[in-house]
């Protein structure tokens, strides 16, 4: 499926490039920028990214659906992760700098949310990416070691 995603990503990366030739390349310097910004090697750091996220979010349904039978809950239950997963770092950034997690039952809230739900904002390395922001391998990579852990202990925690 990743190898049939990255493929689509090229075609139109591909197809794109060739449009945008044909409507502003007549001058050969414009032309070379367009190919350099189609061609970029920062595409597959985008792509990689967006595979690993799509992974984590497939196990927790495949998680989830072992638990449930009801399509509509293991649905709900993973949107529901998605979305925690998107917040939970902003939610945790508020509660400290509060002070209201000074109590140990809120800081151990806070540490359960954060070992059991995975933290989505750790993708948005993709959107740097995007933007032409020069993100590090080592970045990358650290996202898709945790990425692949936790896709382990979910699938790991069906049988």
């Amino acid at each position: 499926m990743m190898g049939i995603m990255a493929a689509a990503v090229w075609a139109v990366l591909h197809w794109k490039e060739a449009q945008l030739i044909a409507a502003e390349g007549r001058d050969p310097a414009v032309a070379d920028l367009i190919r350099a910004e189609a061609r970029d090697p920062r595409m597959v750091q985008a792509v990689l990214l967006v595979g690993v996220k799509l992974a984590v979010v497939a196990a927790l349904a495949v998680f989830f659906s072992t638990i449930a039978t009801s399509t509509t809950f293991v649905v709900a239950m993973t949107l529901m992760v998605y979305l925690i997963g998107h917040l939970q770092s902003v939610a945790r950034e508020q509660w400290l700098e509060s002070g209201v997690a000074t109590r140990w039952l809120v800081k151990c809230f806070l540490v359960l949310v954060s070992l059991l739900i995975p933290d989505f904002n750790l993708y948005n390395l993709i959107d740097e990416i995007v933007a032409g922001n020069a993100v590090h391998w080592n970045s990358t990579l650290e996202v898709t070691g945790y990425s692949v852990v936790y896709v382990f202990i979910l699938l790991g925690g069906i049988s």
